[in-house]
């Protein structure tokens, strides 16, 4: 970012042109997300912290970021969703009730406030999974151990979406909504329909996010031979069952007639 005239820190104006999807040239495995949003971490200074010590600030500092970066991914959340969550919105499923086969391997974050709707349209409440097994593990451990930093009712973010950005951009080079762009990416192809991702994810449209799919008519080839021994051979079958039935229908006229003759005859 170019330093501009009289500022002493130009990395703290988030000063850019707005972001498209057109400025994403490459999808991400969660791996490399992973690896994006772990590289760098910020020198934060001793002086800001409290009595508990420079070396407990500064791993507090760098987890909050880390954890900010996790969620953006895990939620596929714009980042003013993102800094509203508190860390009383994070429960195991065994503790909310209309979960009736809690798993310990997913950590709930609960009414998940999605922002974005046409006015007069109700803004929806989710209940969106973290899982602690499978591609996304890494990402809630991240989130896991930050909130052991905060006391129930806190806000997990202490600051607004301009720092937010700033974080993000100084950390991984990128902007917040690049990492909404990579997780509905990663979740369409992993799920395999734009419309299921788009009821998880309190989106309105499926089709604005059916451009992310990028699986061809191979990846459905199993699905689509499915039975294929039983359907190759129902053509055949159907061509039996007919022939068997005419056969039928002609035996038993013929048996008809043979009994008309024995009739006749017998008179």
């Amino acid at each position: 970012m170019p330093h501009r005239k009289g500022v002493s820190c130009p990395w703290l104006i988030p000063k850019h042109r707005r972001r498209t999807l057109e400025d994403i040239h490459t999808y991400l495995t969660p791996v490399e997300v992973y690896d994006l949003i772990t590289r760098k971490e910020w020198q934060y200074k001793g002086g800001q912290f409290n009595k508990k010590g420079t070396q407990y600030g500064r791993d507090k500092y760098h987890s909050r970021d880390k954890a900010l970066l996790a969620l953006l991914y895990l939620t596929s959340g714009r980042i003013n969703e993102v800094l509203r969550v508190k860390k009383n919105q994070f429960f195991e499923m065994e503790d909310i009730p209309y979960y009736k086969s809690p798993d310990e391997n997913i950590l709930i974050l609960k009414d998940f406030f999605v922002s974005k709707r046409k006015k007069g349209k109700k803004n929806p409440i989710l209940d969106l999974p973290l899982p602690r097994l499978g591609y996304l593990a890494s990402f809630t451990e991240l989130v896991e151990d930050y909130l052991r930093y905060l006391s129930p009712k806190k806000k997990l973010f202490k600051f607004g979406t301009s720092r937010g950005y700033v974080i993000t951009n100084y950390i991984t080079g990128k902007w917040n909504h690049y990492f909404r762009a990579q997780s509905l990416s990663f979740q369409v192809n992993l799920i395999g329909s734009a419309m299921r991702v788009a009821k998880q994810r309190g989106i309105a449209n499926a089709t604005t996010i059916s451009h992310y799919y990028r699986g061809e008519w191979l990846v459905d080839k199993d699905k689509v031979l499915e039975g294929r021994n039983q359907e190759a051979k129902s053509g055949e079958y159907y061509q039996r069952e007919y022939e068997k039935e005419t056969v039928q229908k002609v035996s038993k006229s013929s048996s008809v007639e043979e009994e008309i003759d024995k009739i006749l005859k017998s008179k």
